[in-house]
């Protein structure tokens, strides 16, 4: 049995450049097993309350490291760790990575723990009341090599049976690149109020899989996900949400859409090998939300008249992007134009040499739109 209360540890090698800064306010475990020789450790129970924690990283005059030195295999398994009140400050000036992390209450249940081997299963994860934020600074070194060293290491598995995450706030910013004025910034996010509730969720480097139960978040560029519901698959030649339900204060969009492609990165060049399979039960899409991933649309048609237009779809489509077959489409919600219609269009996303063949089987519209 392992008590700790009110502990104040400071490590500072100058050598390493690594400086460490450790208070705690009170830990509480008990070792179940302790084998040195087998290198054996089984922790059934950790209870953390009041941990700060501070952790710099400098850069030193020799970053070379052996990485042929073989690891010692050893099994540690763990049980329940709770948490409470826990701040953690991560700095790395190699990389010009600065984080930090708060959370007021977290309690994860784990089921089986492989640390050698990069594998977890856990039975339930509960945070609650959490902010994190992730900063890259500028940077002209080239980390080339060290990220060539890291991706040799083994790639994680982990299953998570139930999570449960409420009320968490996260920031990540790259400031190697400049924020953009208008819309959804992959390199300045701010989320505010995410929760979260999960199943059966399931990652490794091959494919991440499970069901979302709920989820909703806001963003600084004015994205609000009130509900989004999905059984979800990511591979490496194939996705998809089933059982789909996405709604935004503009956006509603139902039912399913499966896409398969050769590999992501062949996405980049070929676009058009990209393979779609999506129905639309009384969905809608807000013209707001759209602009909010792709502003440069604003200023052309039909986005530029409409802007808070919100389309209402009812369809299926299917097949890659240079083919696409529509076997039936109901569109309706910019201006009073409604259309009703099938056809297929071949050629895209080349819209200069696209060609529809569309099937008219309603179209009514008005002089203005």
């Amino acid at each position: 049995n392992i008590n700790l209360d009110t502990i104040h540890l400071i490590y500072s090698d100058a050598f390493s450049k690594n400086d460490l800064s450790i208070k705690l306010n009170h830990l509480e475990t008990r070792i179940k097993t302790f084998d040195l020789e087998k290198m054996d450790f089984e922790v059934p129970k950790i209870n953390i309350k009041g941990l700060n924690l501070k952790y710099k990283q400098g850069i030193t005059a020799n970053n070379n490291e052996d990485s042929s030195t073989s690891q010692t295999r050893y099994k540690l398994q763990l049980g329940a760790i709770d948490l409470s009140e826990i701040a953690v400050d991560y700095q790395d000036e190699a990389s010009q990575l600065s984080s930090t992390f708060y959370l007021k209450k977290g309690l994860t249940k784990f089921n089986n723990t492989d640390f050698y081997n990069h594998f977890f299963l856990i039975d339930v994860l509960n945070i609650s009341d959490a902010n994190g934020k992730i900063a890259f600074g500028k940077s002209e070194k080239n980390t080339t090599k060290k990220e060539s060293a890291a991706s040799t290491s083994r790639d994680w598995d982990f299953k998570v049976r139930e999570s449960n995450i409420k009320r968490v706030d996260f920031n990540y910013d790259n400031h190697n690149t400049a924020a953009i004025p208008k819309g959804f910034d992959y390199n300045h996010i701010k989320i505010k109020s995410l929760s979260i509730a999960t199943q059966e969720i399931h990652y490794n480097s091959v494919s991440t899989s499970g069901k979302i139960n709920a989820f909703k978040a806001k963003e600084q560029s004015g994205l609000e996900i009130q509900s989004f519901k999905a059984d979800f698959f990511y591979g490496k030649t194939n996705s998809f949400f089933k059982n789909l339900y996405l709604k935004t204060p503009q956006t509603l969009i139902k039912d399913e859409l499966l896409i398969g492609y050769p590999s992501i990165a062949a996405l980049s060049d070929h676009l058009e090998e990209l393979s779609i399979n999506t129905t639309l039960k009384e969905s809608s899409l807000g013209f707001k939300d759209l602009l909010l991933f792709a502003p440069d649309l604003a200023n052309t048609v039909p986005f530029k008249n409409n802007q808070n237009a919100i389309l209402q779809v009812n369809g299926r489509l299917f097949g890659k992007l240079d083919e696409i077959q529509i076997p039936s489409i109901a569109i309706s919600g910019i201006g009073n134009t409604t259309f009703v219609g099938s056809g297929s269009i071949i050629g895209l996303p080349d819209t200069d040499k696209a060609y529809f063949d569309i099937d008219i089987k309603e179209l009514v519209s008005t002089a203005k739109d």
